[in-house]
């Protein structure tokens, strides 16, 4: 496993990689919004809402398949196990009742 699979795959990432995972998909689907589906879009005459379904294909298709590289990593076969912690834990349910009032 080479060292970027193994940083990515460890327990507990530091805060600063966390906010990196979370915020980089949002710019790069902002980006590729503006830089290249939302001219396209609007150079056919297509509705705008097309470019966003364009710039979600270009972006997240990719992470989806970079997750995907990473649970070949992580399992040696195709898989998410592993790759996202909350695959192995049930959901936990709310309680059943109403909040009580303040």
């Amino acid at each position: 496993m080479n060292r970027l699979a193994g940083l990515l795959l460890a327990d507990r990432h530091s805060v600063p990689l966390s906010i990196t995972l979370h915020l980089v998909p949002g710019v790069l689907i902002v980006a590729a919004y503006q830089l290249l589906a939302a001219p396209l879009v609007t150079a056919i005459g297509y509705p705008i809402f097309l470019a966003w379904a364009i710039a979600l294909v270009l972006v997240l298709a990719p992470i989806l398949v970079g997750l995907l590289w990473l649970g070949v990593q992580r399992n040696g076969r195709i898989s998410l196990r592993g790759v996202l912690a909350y695959l192995d834990r049930p959901i936990p349910r709310g309680s059943s009742s109403p909040p009580s009032p303040v």
